[in-house]
């Protein structure tokens, strides 16, 4: 059994498991103000649903931070109306933009680079979340906006597809280029 570390901030539980911080830990050291300017939108991100669920009457949260990945467990989910639920997944994105004009305003005025980074960081955290994927705040949208029209197991399998073709898509963009790049020698 996997050994966590348990922090409870009010009626939020932060759990982490010992692996997860020993690799932030040297990411941070190898990767220094980047890897940083990403941990602290990430957690901005989570900060913006956490706070929106709690608003919206969940009693405790769970979040349970795992390599590269955050799980968020409420118990009032079934207690909020659909567009209470459409905030709480907006939450997150929308701290992520509302971060930039923040971190580019601290940029301006100290001319440190964590802060530019910081302001790149909550960008593209905020554009990739909303993005419609499996397990992104996008992709928990559309899946939720598609089962008014359908089944939940359609609507699941086509923020599925979704994924899928894109990644497909992906994987063939960077396949050619590379390919490209060999031919020509690069």
């Amino acid at each position: 059994m996997r050994r966590l570390m348990i922090i409870r901030i009010g009626k939020v539980k932060v759990k982490f498991d010992y692996i997860s911080i020993a690799f932030l830990a040297l990411c941070s050291i190898v990767f220094s103000e980047r890897f940083t300017a990403c941990v602290l939108c990430a957690a901005i991100h989570e900060a913006g649903h956490a706070v929106t669920l709690l608003h919206f009457g969940c009693d405790s949260l769970e979040l349970r931070l795992r390599l590269l990945c955050v799980d968020m467990m409420d118990n009032g989910r079934t207690k909020r109306s659909p567009a209470e639920h459409a905030l709480c997944i907006l939450a997150g994105p929308l701290m992520n933009f509302l971060c930039i004009p923040l971190f580019w305003l601290l940029f301006d005025r100290f001319d440190k680079a964590i802060f530019m980074q910081c302001a790149q960081s909550s960008a593209a955290l905020g554009i990739f979340n909303m993005l419609p994927f499996v397990s992104t705040d996008g992709g928990e949208l559309l899946e939720m906006l598609l089962m008014k029209l359908m089944p939940p197991q359609r609507a699941q399998r086509i923020v599925e597809i979704i994924t899928a073709a894109v990644i497909a898509a992906a994987a063939a963009a960077v396949a050619i280029t590379m390919l490209n790049r060999i031919s020509l020698g690069l």
